[in-house]
């Protein structure tokens, strides 16, 4: 008889579930805690933040969102003290966008939280120039998040369309509609945040905001925040998410592929139409965005303007190269590319001569090296770049990113340039014509290089293209050119 009420003992100690939590790992309770804070369940949360906060009272994030959940439960003096703790541990920026904490932002302590973080992150805080209005997009943010974060828990617990959810949205649409005045108020007194006058982190938060808001407040703006991404002051990839929700707004298809729409009847998520599926991996690499999967690929809805490849939108010819010597590089020189999809960590970087033609055509074996001064000319000799309406029209590809930068030059018959651009390693591939307002067909572009950065120094030039819909063939008259632009309209 004691055999059997010692196993029906140990079966009852080892179902508690403070033996349970004993035997996952803290990354696991994370995980668990994060799952019942996202259904709103703060309590339940709260218990395992505890639990954990008893046997390991060290660790960082368990003690952030900790405090987090006390904010959410409206224990403010339990918020107050584990958000000291949060703070003295790991002053974060983010923590001064985060809605948990929203309670907090009309008492006086708030402004010393403030200061006591941005002096904890002084090498950050040195290189913004306007820290008000950092502050101030960090508390928009924070009110913003509080608003979808209450829809998204709401949809989790009940689903989409409950009335749970509508009535969330309802008793609080008119804070949001007052939170975007303000925003659009800041935006309008000081311009779009950039890297260098707010901070990193507060250009991520102004992205947000906007991509919660509605396409007035987002449309002027897309072309401010992709010089920003050009110039690395601003986020890129943030910038081809809201360019592609504008495009799906204004009934135009996406161009980096960032929007998903669910398919019911597959029970799977499918991108929406894309503008050129061709050149989707060039403009997902230019903003720094991974490839997508083929299986999203072959899901994507079909979209009347994706364009073949065609070898004729290449540059097929070398007018000109002018090297300038670097240290012992005399002569042309570049390195073999690796595989597509083989990351730079993995490879042996050998330098080698090169033709200056191996940046002809579709060919993707080699990178040209442009050291700093150096600059050569092509020609399109089969075709011509015209500024396509609702697109970028020249595509320049470099290898790597390591920040090397190259003015580009563009002209009709090859005497007088016009500069069109900086086009930067890694980042800024893609040009518009409608920039610079050049009108005639573009068949000659000049490239000449800025610095000697990089393994291989020097501008890493791999080719040189005109984009599809933007490249049409050279025996195209004026007026035929009329009526193509026409048509695309």
């Amino acid at each position: 008889m004691r055999p059997l009420l010692f196993i029906l003992w140990i079966c009852f100690f080892l179902s508690k579930p403070g033996y349970a939590q004993q035997n996952k790992n803290i990354k696991e309770l994370l995980q668990e805690a994060a799952d019942f804070k996202n259904k709103g369940d703060f309590l339940k949360a709260l218990a395992i933040h505890k639990n954990i906060f008893a046997k390991n009272a060290s660790n960082k994030t368990n003690i952030s969102e900790q405090a987090e959940v006390y904010g959410y439960l409206s224990q403010k003096d339990s918020c107050r003290k584990y958000l000291q703790l949060s703070i003295r541990k790991s002053p974060k920026l983010d923590l001064l966008a985060n809605p948990a904490f929203l309670f907090l932002h009309n008492e006086p302590e708030w402004s010393i939280i403030q200061d006591y973080i941005f002096q904890k992150n002084e090498r950050v805080v040195d290189r913004i120039k306007n820290i008000e209005y950092a502050k101030q997009i960090y508390s928009v943010c924070a009110v913003d998040k509080s608003y979808y974060e209450r829809i998204e828990r709401a949809q989790n617990k009940y689903g989409r369309q409950s009335l749970e959810v509508k009535q969330i949205i309802k008793r609080n649409q008119h804070i949001n509609e007052l939170n975007q005045i303000k925003f659009q108020y800041l935006l309008k007194k000081n311009g779009w945040p950039r890297r260098s006058v707010t901070g990193f982190f507060a250009t991520k938060c102004a992205y947000q905001i906007c991509k919660n808001g509605n396409l007035d407040i987002l449309k002027p703006y897309i072309p401010t925040m992709k010089n920003y991404c050009q110039l690395f002051e601003g986020s890129c990839q943030s910038y081809a998410v809201l360019f592609d929700r504008m495009q799906l707004e204004l009934g135009q298809p996406q161009r980096f592929g960032t929007q998903l729409n669910y398919n019911s009847k597959t029970d799977s998520m499918e991108l929406y139409p894309l503008e050129n599926r061709d050149m989707l991996p060039e403009y997902r690499a230019w903003v720094g965005l991974k490839p997508l999967k083929n299986s999203l690929l072959k899901k994507a809805s079909k979209n009347e303007k994706d364009t073949n490849s065609i070898n004729l939108c290449y540059a097929d010819s070398l007018i000109d190269f002018t090297l300038k010597p670097y240290e012992k590089f005399n002569y042309p020189y570049g390195m073999e590319l690796p595989e597509p999809g083989t990351p730079h960590s993995t490879f042996d970087v050998k330098i080698i001569p090169l033709d200056p033609k191996v940046i002809l055509d579709d060919k993707i074996d080699y990178c040209l090296a442009l050291p700093k001064g150096s600059e050569l000319i092509v020609h399109f000799r089969k075709n011509q770049i015209i500024d396509y309406p609702g697109q970028d029209d020249l595509f320049i590809m470099e290898y790597g990113a390591s920040g090397e930068e190259a003015i580009v030059s563009v002209s009709a018959q090859g005497k007088k340039f016009d500069s069109l651009g900086i086009t930067t390693g890694g980042l800024t591939g893609s040009l518009d014509l409608e920039d610079i307002n050049f009108k005639k067909p573009v068949r000659y572009v000049k490239l000449k290089s800025s610095d000697s950065k990089g393994g291989v120094p020097g501008f890493d030039l791999v080719y040189i293209k005109g984009v599809p819909n933007a490249a049409i063939p050279a025996d195209l008259d004026s007026l035929q050119i009329v009526a193509y632009k026409i048509k695309a309209l």
